[in-house]
């Protein structure tokens, strides 16, 4: 097994949230294509055909959702990528097409430096991760108390902008 950079294991470190943290035989779509060299320098097993995957990394675009059913085979575990301007509400649209909402993670400080990763469900740990940050000016003092009351408020989806959701293929 090769030596991976101690970065490469901090951005996969989000496995460990999962029911199962082996990831087994991972399929990549073209915008996580980047991804495939951490992931085999940690010893997982990278799959050119969907259908051989275990789990498969993708964006929240809906286009990749439905070309995913197609493809991958049924339970299939998918790694949905959100960041940019793409919702968390994908989630509730993968729900509506019958697929299984394991968890929705947020990557704290983004995906590509993400400092902690954090269950977006839960409240309390949102909001710890919030309070753990110690602003050194005025303003960005202001600004975390600010979201510290929307977090409170139950509006962590809008101040979390980044990470990922992870769901089931329909069976």
């Amino acid at each position: 097994m090769s030596h991976a950079d101690p970065p490469v294991w901090h951005e996969l470190d989000w496995r460990f949230m999962l029911p199962v943290p082996d990831l087994g035989r991972v399929y990549l779509a073209s915008e996580s294509s980047g991804d495939a060299a951490r992931l085999r320098a940690v010893g997982v097993s990278v799959v050119d055909e969907p259908r051989d995957a275990t789990l498969a990394f993708v964006d929240a675009s809906l286009g990749h959702i439905s070309s995913l059913e197609r493809d991958l085979a049924p339970g299939t575990l998918v790694r949905v990528a959100i960041e940019g301007d793409r919702s968390w509400g994908i989630s509730s649209e993968l729900r509506t097409r019958g697929w299984q909402v394991l968890c929705r993670i947020w990557a704290v400080g983004g995906i590509t430096n993400a400092s902690a990763y954090v269950d977006l469900d839960d409240q309390r740990a949102v909001r710890y991760a919030w309070q753990r940050r110690r602003p050194a000016d005025l303003r960005a003092r202001l600004a975390l108390v600010i979201r510290l009351v929307l977090a409170r408020a139950g509006l962590s989806r809008a101040l979390c902008r980044e990470g990922f959701v992870f769901a089931r293929t329909p069976l």
